[in-house]
């Protein structure tokens, strides 16, 4: 029984610097490596929204991370649905941070580029 506790110490310990340690890697690779994560899950029925929250914030890329959700969760031709199915999350990542909220307009704007027939579903607000 305690070799079973001393154990379950030591794993969280590593556990504790392996997260330390993404932490500190340059922003790309955190990003890179939430967007694994967030790919390895995507097809979780139900989708594991706290846990990416959380892994976003371990590797302190919740901010940026917002389009990796983007690129994963919303990517195909019923992106409204998507937004729906998804859009606790999102909201997760972007309540009271403007530049969240940029990233993730931006992220939008990629996607309806990248899937032409989007265009027809964007509101357009053009003055002449």
């Amino acid at each position: 029984m305690v070799r079973a506790r001393e154990e379950a110490q030591l794993s969280g310990a590593v556990s504790k610097l392996v997260m330390a340690e993404d932490a500190e890697r340059p922003m790309p690779e955190r990003l890179d490596l939430l967007f694994v994560y967030v790919q390895e899950r995507v097809a979780q029925v139900p989708f594991p929204a706290s846990e990416v929250l959380g892994k976003a914030e371990r590797l302190d890329c919740k901010e940026k991370g917002i389009m990796v959700l983007a690129d994963v969760l919303l990517d195909g031709d019923d992106i409204l649905a998507r937004l729906k199915t998804h859009h606790g999350l999102l909201q997760r990542f972007t309540d009271e941070n403007l530049k969240a909220q940029k990233y993730l307009l931006h992220s939008i704007e990629g996607l309806v580029q990248k899937h032409g027939g989007l265009l027809d579903k964007v509101g357009l607000g053009v003055k002449d």
